[in-house]
């Protein structure tokens, strides 16, 4: 049985970016909150999906996979929230948006390197 701890831990981040994407004004930033958004109900698919079939149909890499979607929607989110003005129109003059993009991809990354080391101890 695939644990369901982090579906709720994920639905929870849902309605967290969905009353964010209500506060913010800038377009970027909620545009960038809503593909996390996206993604997190993603997982929830994902999820859904890995606890319908048999584990010996989905292996490792369902959850693996519901994992790095999960990965990419909070680390999109912060990102996001971190190194854009929240109530001007634009993205940041100190971190454009090719540098935002890549810090996530670094970050995902990291995160999904950690994930398989851990789990191979």
């Amino acid at each position: 049985m695939h644990p369901s701890t982090h579906l709720f831990v994920t639905i929870g981040a849902i309605v967290a970016l969905l009353a964010l994407t209500a506060v913010v004004r800038n377009h970027v930033i909620r545009r960038r909150l809503l593909v996390s958004t996206l993604f997190g109900l993603l997982v929830v698919a994902v999820h859904l999906a890995i606890s319908a079939v048999p584990e010996s149909v989905v292996g490792a890499h369902g959850p693996a996979i519901e994992q790095l979607l999960g990965a990419f929607a909070i680390i999109n989110a912060l990102i996001s929230l971190l190194l854009n003005p929240w109530r001007q129109e634009g993205l940041s003059d100190r971190t454009p948006a090719i540098v935002q993009d890549a810090v996530i991809v670094e970050l995902v990354i990291a995160s999904r390197c950690s994930c398989s080391t851990t789990r191979a101890s």
